[in-house]
């Protein structure tokens, strides 16, 4: 059975977004919070953020924990934030969250992601990245399509699929899916 060929632009994304960095350390060279937040708003994702000074990135000041005078970290300390935005968003989307905030895909496997938008155990993801020095990103998304209106024109399978069969498909299509997102949006 020839298996059809996944077309991209018609899957869904869940994305999960965490950020860490200075809500007034605004740079015109490299992507800063500002950046990262408006295009998350503009794409209509639940967004929570942390008052300043309430990071966990606070421990990155110095070793000991108390920044060195005259630091970048000293000057700073207290207005270090955490963002997360989440949803579901379409390729156009997910494209434009590239280009607005120069993020790309890694081609690296990753341990997955737990919960996020889709709310259920770990699922495969692909890590994207920005390169910037003045936040600490992670973002992670999982394409997957979504479930059609069920027809009661299925046919029942006489043989059910091993569970070798499955694991086989699923990563047939995994693989499939995720080069095929690296080579639209930047490896």
């Amino acid at each position: 059975m020839k298996q059809k060929k996944i077309d991209i632009k018609n899957l869904k994304y869940s994305i999960l977004v965490s950020l860490s960095g200075i809500p007034d350390n605004i740079s015109y060279s490299e992507t800063d919070y500002k950046d990262v937040k408006n295009a998350c708003s503009e794409m209509g994702l639940n967004i929570d953020e942390t008052e300043p000074g309430e990071s966990e990135y606070d421990y990155l000041a110095t070793e000991s924990g108390e920044p060195e005078d005259g630091s970048f970290w000293d000057e700073w300390k207290d207005n270090v934030c955490d963002l997360t935005a989440s949803g579901i968003i379409n390729f156009d989307q997910l494209e434009e969250l590239c280009h607005s905030i120069g993020c790309f895909p890694e081609d690296c496997e990753t341990m997955g992601t737990l919960g996020g938008p889709l709310s259920f155990g770990i699922v495969r993801d692909i890590s994207f990245r920005c390169e910037s020095s003045i936040i600490i990103e992670s973002i992670r998304v999982t394409p997957f399509e979504e479930e059609k209106e069920p027809s009661n024109e299925k046919q029942l399978d006489l043989y059910p699929p091993t569970e070798e069969e499955i694991e086989r498909s699923n990563n047939i299509k995994w693989n499939e899916v995720k080069d095929a997102v690296l080579l639209k949006l930047g490896v």
